[in-house]
């Protein structure tokens, strides 16, 4: 029996770690893609340490959230 709660609690813990990736995968995604956007439309104004920097003052917010936040500082940068 103790060998299968450790099975069962090794199963339990990669499927977290599983859909943790996958989130953490798709977060990136989002964030490179709004990123390109930023640097395309701004071109020669675009700062990549100015587009960290909205990104981490933001702090934890859904990715809607920050992509309405990029849009404006990509709006208000032209």
């Amino acid at each position: 029996m103790l060998k299968l709660n450790r099975a069962a609690k090794a199963v339990e813990k990669m499927q977290t770690a599983w859909r943790a990736c996958i989130a953490c995968d798709f977060t990136t995604n989002k964030v490179y893609k709004r990123c390109a956007k930023a640097e395309n439309e701004l071109g020669d104004k675009f700062d990549i340490r100015e587009f960290h920097n909205q990104v981490l003052e933001t702090g934890s917010v859904p990715l809607a959230l920050l992509g309405d936040k990029i849009n404006r500082w990509i709006a208000n940068s032209k």
